[in-house]
């Protein structure tokens, strides 16, 4: 029942939060600083009654550790994924700067104006069982939460989170929109307004327990069948010369599911695996089958 009256104040929070604009913080030099994504951080229900990720954040501010040669931001006493966009570095925008997640629901975009920059990026979290979780695992009654914290850069390029707000929590589906302008003068005293559109999806997944590649010949007879171990890096599968069509099959609690894959014209195909680690957080593997 406690978790039922759980969800159901989250279900109706969601309702509520899906699509909210979290307003800037208040600094000093918030007129320089720019908000540049979000950080998603996972929490199952065990861990969210236990210790809420909000009590670990003693500060309002949270600064990030930035690492240029991986390109990676993380922040002390946080586990998260982040989506981020860092505006012009040299003469171009990449879009998205900066991603540990799966593509989104929207697809990328960007354009230069004299006015100005537009940037729209979108990404996707995963979450699904943790690897304890009961035969009778309900998503909806037993599933996690994710948080969403933005980010902000300061003139001098050092990250932070405003851990001072209530973050959005979202379940299966919903996630964070927000978009922003930033009103500033170039270095010839142009006026210019860049804006930064971002859309954040929460989804589920189930956890796998089997994955394995079948290589058919143009007549359908299975040619080769190929396990796969369920780790972070999944190694490249080559099939026969022959292989017309392969099928991907990906077995849960769930069942099969089956993905296919034409390889009789180009001889290659991605597919990406999503995987959970022992709290039920997910993340996206590509797997590589070629002839």
């Amino acid at each position: 029942m406690k978790r039922r009256l759980l969800c159901l104040v989250l279900a109706a929070a969601l309702a509520a939060l899906t699509g909210c604009s979290l307003a800037r913080p208040v600094r000093e030099d918030a007129g320089a600083d720019r908000w540049v994504g979000y950080y998603m951080v996972y929490q199952s229900q065990e861990e969210f009654t236990a210790d809420p990720v909000s009590r670990r954040l003693s500060q309002e501010i949270v600064w990030g550790d930035w690492d240029e040669e991986s390109r990676t931001l993380t922040f002390p006493k946080l586990t998260g994924s982040a989506l981020l966009v860092l505006g012009r570095e040299g003469d171009r925008i990449t879009v998205p700067s900066v991603t540990e997640m799966s593509p989104g629901p929207v697809e990328s975009a960007v354009s230069s104006t004299e006015e100005g920059d537009s940037v729209t990026v979108s990404g996707t979290v995963w979450w699904g069982a943790p690897l304890d979780a009961p035969a009778d695992f309900d998503p909806q009654e037993d599933g996690g939460f994710w948080f969403s914290y933005p980010v902000y850069r300061t003139p001098a390029g050092a990250f932070y989170l405003d851990a001072d707000i209530t973050p959005c929590s979202y379940g299966s589906g919903g996630g964070p929109f927000r978009q922003e302008e930033y009103i500033y003068r170039d270095e010839a005293g142009k006026l210019r307004t860049d804006t930064l559109s971002m859309t954040v999806a929460a989804r589920y997944a189930p956890r796998l327990t089997a994955l394995r590649v079948v290589a058919f010949d143009k007549d359908n007879q299975v040619l080769s069948t190929t396990p796969l171990p369920l780790s972070k890096e999944l190694p490249a599968v080559t099939v026969a010369p022959e292989t017309a069509w392969v099928a991907v099959e990906e077995e849960s609690a769930d069942g099969v599911k089956h993905t296919s894959y034409d390889l009789s014209q180009e001889g290659t195909a991605l597919h990406q695996v999503i995987l959970l680690d022992e709290d039920g957080r997910g993340w996206g593997a590509d797997l590589t089958i070629r002839r």
